[in-house]
């Protein structure tokens, strides 16, 4: 902190030195402070990716303060209603799931659709919506759809399967994900669970074992 704050002493409109602290003061839970660097790092960014950051550190602070009205204006501006599955696109979905704000969450959830087969962030957070909107089919259906294409899919049906007390079909889902990704911790611990939960404590145990080595 010393450091930046010295850097901007000597150069007041660094970019990158006013983007540092704010998120370092952020960090701090120093929000005050945070908003006028991170407000001065947006003020003088000099290309989009810069100004990108600059609005979603804003966003996370105005978010933590309960703000949530400013945080979804900044964002919004910021998108100008290019939803991509990035995280600012992310925010905002989260943003609108606080405030209930569900007709917002469908034109996202509408242009997020031709990202679902290839990437992993946009099928989670459109499947994440239909469940927060009480259709749970749905949002199971998606990632069953794309479960070949996308492995991680089966994280999602796990925890949506979990929901609905299905949890006859979660064990498979969980051996197939952990196939994919191997030694993840948390699929190793939501195994070891339900097989603790069904009676299986030796197998649960080994896989306890293995996680904390």
């Amino acid at each position: 902190e010393k450091v930046l704050r010295k850097e901007l002493k000597r150069k007041p409109s660094n970019q990158e030195a006013l983007y540092l602290l704010g998120v370092t003061l952020w960090s701090q839970e120093n929000h005050k402070g945070a908003l006028v660097f991170l407000q001065r790092a947006r003020a003088n960014a000099s290309n989009q990716h810069q100004k990108y950051l600059s609005t979603l550190a804003l966003c996370n602070v105005h978010d933590a303060q309960k703000n949530h009205k400013l945080a979804i204006q900044l964002a919004k501006k910021e998108l100008s209603g290019n939803y991509e599955p990035n995280k600012l696109t992310i925010k905002l979905i989260n943003l609108y799931l606080k405030a209930e704000c569900w007709d917002e969450i469908r034109e996202i959830v509408s242009a997020l659709m031709p990202f679902r087969s290839s990437n992993f962030e946009a099928l989670k957070m459109i499947c994440l919506c239909h469940q927060a909107m009480g259709d749970l089919d749905e949002a199971i259906n998606l990632a069953l759809e794309q479960r070949d294409k996308l492995p991680e899919a089966n994280i999602l049906l796990t925890q949506f399967y979990n929901e609905r007390g299905e949890f006859d079909k979660t064990e498979p889902l969980l051996r197939e994900a952990l196939k994919s990704k191997p030694g993840d911790s948390h699929l190793n611990s939501s195994l070891a669970n339900l097989l603790g939960f069904q009676g299986k404590f030796d197998e649960a145990s080994g896989l306890l074992s293995s996680v904390s080595e």
